[in-house]
């Protein structure tokens, strides 16, 4: 099975979770997919981003590291 650029799962995405009425499907035609493989796409591209902001320090921690050990 080919599998699609990360470019595609992420507009993928777009039309799924922001799209409005056919854009699921103009996309998943553009990008030579299934609807469901859209809709899986925009699971995992929403659970990456959910994960991704999730974690690590905050900015104003970053900034005190940077004070206590500058570069």
């Amino acid at each position: 099975m080919p599998r699609l650029p990360i470019v595609s799962w992420i507009g993928n995405a777009a039309a799924v979770l922001t799209g409005g009425w056919g854009a699921v499907s103009r996309q998943t035609q553009a990008a030579g997919c299934s609807r469901q493989a859209a809709y899986d796409h925009a699971e995992k591209v929403e659970a990456a981003v959910r994960d991704a902001a999730g974690g690590g320090p905050s900015r104003e921690q970053l900034q005190q590291l940077l004070l206590v050990c500058p570069s």
